[in-house]
């Protein structure tokens, strides 16, 4: 019997633009990285936070991550309606941010 050979690997190269974070559980205050921070709730830890490990800040340019004051999953607090609101209250800044993004990588 012929031993079985592995598939060879692919190698899959992804492009990441931009990318939107809304409600996001693992919000850290540290490391805190105020160039993707973005909401009345800057800093604030999450419900499920990442570890000072699991840094972003690598990517900072390219993130931007929308938590308000009172948010039960971003920033601990006890008003879904600042939960839900996030959407709304950044749809145009966070498509702006996003196109933004695509313009400067020549893509339109």
């Amino acid at each position: 019997m012929r031993p079985v050979r592995p598939c060879p690997a692919v190698l899959m190269l992804i492009t990441v633009y931009a990318l939107l974070r809304t409600w996001s559980p693992a919000r850290a205050s540290r490391p805190f990285c105020p160039a993707f921070d973005k909401g009345s709730a800057r800093g604030a830890i999450g419900k499920y936070p990442r570890t000072e490990e699991v840094s972003l800040a690598g990517f900072a340019a390219k993130i931007r991550s929308y938590c308000d004051r009172g948010d039960p999953i971003c920033a601990l607090g006890h008003n879904l309606a600042a939960h839900f609101g996030l959407t709304v209250t950044y749809n145009q800044t966070a498509s702006r941010f996003v196109l933004g993004r695509l313009r400067a990588a020549g893509i339109s």
